[in-house]
């Protein structure tokens, strides 16, 4: 009876103890879990967007801020963009094979990003991307020996920082028009 008693316990401590997939902070959820992307659908990620905060509003000088940041798996490689933007591709650009020392220290690929000022957070989440409704994203893709240049295209949502994968295509030539 006394082991039936702790089994039970355990069991319900178990249950209660779910792990939520949102973190909350000062009221805003985000994902408390990565979100991983596998754009060429050979099951395994290529990139994840994980979410963190980069500063402490604690500190009365300083200004917190939650970022959505890309970050690169499998030796997949998201391509820089002008202006700083994760995402300033539009449909029709053209993205062409870097060459063979790419720069790459100073790109930032933060996706989504909410900032605290003046003791409360921003109403929305922002896009790092030149304002629209559609973002594109390119990269280099390493799927063994091969190297494939590619594109896709995301859905994010500035209410509740979700990211969506919509579709990607990718090729072994030296460039890729995004249609």
């Amino acid at each position: 009876m006394k082991a039936f008693i702790i089994l039970t316990v355990l069991i319900g401590l178990t249950f209660s103890c779910k792990k939520d997939r949102l973190k909350k902070l000062d009221g805003i959820n985000y994902p408390s879990e990565s979100q991983s992307f596998d754009v060429n659908e050979n099951g395994v990620a290529d990139f994840q967007l994980r979410f963190s905060q980069v500063s402490n509003k604690d500190i009365p000088v300083s200004e917190s801020v939650i970022l959505g940041k890309f970050i690169e798996m499998n030796a997949t490689i998201v391509l820089p963009h002008s202006a700083g933007k994760t995402f300033n591709l539009a449909k029709g650009d053209t993205i062409k094979r870097p060459g063979e020392f790419m720069d790459l220290v100073y790109y930032e690929r933060i996706v989504i990003s909410r900032n605290w000022k003046d003791e409360i957070w921003e109403e929305s989440w922002t896009v790092n991307a030149e304002k629209t409704n559609t973002y594109y994203l390119g990269y280099l893709l390493a799927d063994g020996s091969n190297k494939d240049l590619g594109w896709a295209q995301f859905d994010i949502s500035e209410k509740d920082a979700s990211v969506t994968l919509i579709t990607s295509k990718h090729t072994a030539e030296d460039f890729i028009v995004i249609d």
